[in-house]
Order: C-alpha cells, then structure tokens, then sequence
C-alpha cells in the first residue's frame, strides 16, 4: 500500500559513525484505485488505515560502505457498516547496504534491500504484508550545494577560522527494481527528492515517486505515483543526517511529513502524515 522512505539518498555514514532513527507514519484511506486508475469510493463506506512505527538503525563499515535495518510495529484497521477488522505485530523487516561509487561531480551509490516478512499471519484481515521475500537494487544519485558563508566560532589557539555554510541545498534522484517470487508484480520504482534550507536549522524537502509494475504472468499490478513535503528541523548540531551525510557531526533531527498518492491501479487512494526523530552520532 505504500513505498518505502528514502535512506538519506546516495550518501554513506563515515566509518563507525551510527544513525538511529524513530518514525511513525498514520495511513488512511478511504477510496481506491480500481485496475484502470480509476479513483473511487471503498464498497460499503469503508476505510482503512494503517499506524506504522519504525525503529531504524545504520552503521558506516566503512567510509563507502553502510549497512541499514528497519523494525516496524504495524497496527492495520478496516472497518465498514458491517465490519471492524484488527491487526497489530511486527511487519516486514528490511536490511540494506549502501555502497558508495563516486563523490565527484554527484554522489552516487548501489543499494540493496533484503525485506523479510514479520512474524504475521498472511491469511488474517487485514493482513500485515505479503508474507514473501522480495530483493531491491537501486541507484542512488544526489547532489548538494552550500551557500551563506560564515566563519565558525573558534578559540583564540584554533588557526585557521574554519568557514562554513548556513544554507544547503540537495537534489536525490533514485531507479531500482524490486523482484518478488510471486505476486504483486515485480516493480521500477523512480523517485526526485529536492531540498533547501531557507533558515540555518530549518529544511524543506519536496518528492515525487513513481512505482509501475513490471508484470510477466498472471500477478497483481499495482501502481501508484505519489508527491510529498517535509520539514526538517535541526536541535543539535551542525546538520541534517536525514537526508544529508556531508560533513556531519554529532546531530539530533525532528521531521514532519506528508505524502499523497494521486495515481495508480490496484491500490489505495491515500494519504500519509509522518514524524521522525532522528539522532547521528
């Protein structure tokens, strides 16, 4: 019913550097897509929504290499006229790695995903996900840019003044296919991530995904396109470890989001609203 977040686009952590991060995520819907895209009210005056809360991890092996988990506690909700279906447990676990390949004149990276069902009951309704394997390969390219010099408070012994940037700016864009031994369909996802920092603790970010189904027999296709916007804001620090790895220390994150899915077949008519606390250190 709904993508994956993206992973700070194509930047890695520094070797021994860890980034945890506390996401939740309200889903609700209460229309769908039909096969033809079109758009149209859940039989029944049906809705459904879904609570998901995520506890990431991520650990620089290396300075070009990063390895990447997520554990989410899922609470799944349908209710129409005649029906009120509960279902709460682990959802779908996902381990990755990022390997960098250049820095210059843009960051790019290979990504692998692993994603391995949780421990639910793919027969109960409403279900916690598909109860399959799927692996994900990625490229990942990003680009940042700073802008608002300044000259970083330092002690009388400290030589030279260190320069730094007030503003920053980044553009992420992402290709991958997702193949799965069954149904749904193997799937392209696309995804343009934008970003900028119109004051020195305070980023906005806006995306645009794309995920079309690859289908080779009989599987589901189901495809949604979907935009979203954030807000950023540092606490602690010199940064924004959430969707920017240059130069960073020791950060603390918070990030409101929202997401709406306003194309596809076979799937929800959604929105979500999100919230991230995020630490680097």
């Amino acid at each position: 019913l709904s993508s994956t977040p993206a992973w700070a686009g194509a930047w890695t952590l520094p070797r021994n550097r860890w980034y945890t991060e506390y996401f939740y995520r309200y889903f609700g819907s209460k229309k769908e897509f039909d096969a033809k895209g079109h758009s149209g009210r859940r039989a029944k005056t049906a809705r459904f929504s879904d609570i998901r809360n995520d506890v990431k991890f991520e650990y620089g092996l290396a300075n070009a290499v990063t390895l990447l988990a997520s554990f989410p506690y899922q609470s799944s909700h349908y209710r129409d006229d005649n029906t009120d279906l509960l279902t709460t447990g682990m959802g779908d676990i996902f381990l990755r790695s990022k390997l960098r390949a250049t820095v210059n004149p843009v960051v790019t990276s290979l990504q692998f995903s692993w994603k391995i069902p949780g421990g639910y009951d793919v027969n109960e309704s409403p279900a916690l996900g598909d109860g399959q394997c799927d692996v994900e390969s990625r490229l990942q390219v990003s680009r940042s840019f700073t802008f608002w010099p300044y000259v970083a408070d330092r002690s009388p012994t400290e030589a030279p003044a260190e320069t730094r940037y007030a503003g920053v700016a980044f553009l992420n864009f992402e290709a991958g296919f997702t193949a799965r031994n069954r149904g749904p369909a193997n799937e392209v996802p696309l995804v343009l991530e934008a970003g900028l920092t119109p004051m020195k603790r305070l980023m906005l970010a806006a995306s645009v995904e794309n995920v079309t189904s690859i289908k080779t027999t009989h599987e589901q296709e189901e495809d949604f396109s979907k935009w979203g916007v954030r807000a950023i804001l540092n606490l602690r620090g010199d940064g924004f470890a959430s969707v920017l790895r240059e130069h960073i220390g020791t950060t603390v994150n918070v990030e409101l989001g929202y997401n709406e899915i306003f194309a596809g077949r076979n799937t929800a008519d959604a929105f979500e609203i999100f919230a991230k606390c995020g630490l680097s250190f």
